[in-house]
């Protein structure tokens, strides 16, 4: 019974020791030094083509009204046939 015992003490210490071998330090630098190329990259495009702002825009408005409009279940679409009541 004890050498299985043994066997698993061994196999866990193993794999612990495999585990920890893999977290160094040159990970974590070649992650910062991704994250420095995506930001130059984004620093230059940026440059290139500026993000647009509007004070104002009539498009935004006209959304804000119809999604005001419909929380409070207000019908936006009105249909006209001969048959309904308003028709005359």
């Amino acid at each position: 019974m004890k050498t299985p015992t043994k066997i698993l003490a061994v196999t866990a210490a193993l794999g612990a020791a495999l585990a920890f071998s893999g977290c160094t330090e040159e990970g974590s630098s070649s992650s910062e030094a991704d994250q420095k190329v995506s930001e130059s990259i984004l620093k230059d495009f940026q440059k290139a083509q500026p993000v647009p702002v509007y004070k104002y825009s009539q498009y935004r408005e006209n959304l804000i009204d119809v999604l005001e409009t419909q929380a409070v279940a207000t019908p936006t679409t009105t249909f006209f046939s001969p048959y309904s009541p308003s028709w005359n």
